[in-house]
């Protein structure tokens, strides 16, 4: 039994991030005991440790910019809290109404928008999403669009007075840009998974 614990909930996004890069199946699916939960049902594939493997394949999947087809929503909570992840699958959240906030225009005029790509670059090659294309325009794209994640985040925390406020929100959009890229590779990833799959069993 493993239990991991945090005090923000995007280390377990991180977490999770690592997990589905290695091939690990981290969506939660309750079960009853003695339940047969494949039946009727297509089997998930497999990802086999020696097979081929996504990134190294052929594809060239595009990051899609904010609005178009297949781009995703990505979801964020900044506040406090003790989350965990035990082998049930269960989560604890403190507190299930928080507000929804957006970055001010003017403060992400502030962000160093050069430092946002390389912390990507960087995300990019840590995870593993080597045949990810993100074209040169996307971080601009992003942060001038709040309409492809929902930040949860005290109101307060919004705010810059200061230097260090700017590169402390500053890190909260690379965590939301990196988290955009990875929901759509990882989605991209299991369609591939999923043809491969259907092509070695036909």
């Amino acid at each position: 039994t493993l239990y991991i614990f945090g005090l923000r909930a995007n280390y377990m996004r991180t977490f999770r991030e690592l997990l589905r890069a290695e091939g690990v199946r981290v969506d939660r699916e309750p079960v009853r005991p003695g339940a047969n939960r494949n039946r009727g049902k297509t089997p998930r594939p497999l990802r086999v440790r020696d097979g081929p493997k996504y990134e190294y394949s052929e594809e060239r999947p595009v990051l899609p910019h904010p609005g178009e087809s297949d781009s995703p929503t990505v979801e964020m909570d900044l506040h406090s809290l003790l989350q965990s992840v035990g082998s049930t699958g269960g989560t604890t959240d403190g507190d299930a109404a928080r507000p929804s906030v957006k970055f001010d225009p003017v403060v992400v005029a502030l962000f160093d928008r050069t430092r946002i790509r390389d912390a990507l670059a960087a995300r990019k090659q840590r995870m593993g999403w080597h045949n990810l294309v993100i074209r040169a325009d996307m971080v601009d794209r992003l942060l001038d669009d709040d309409q492809w994640y929902v930040l949860h985040a005290p109101p307060e925390r919004m705010l810059a007075t200061c230097l260090e406020d700017v590169w402390a929100l500053e890190r909260v959009a690379v965590e939301l840009v990196a988290a955009y890229a990875g929901e759509f590779w990882d989605r991209r990833r299991r369609r591939w998974a999923e043809r491969i799959t259907v092509t070695s069993t036909s």
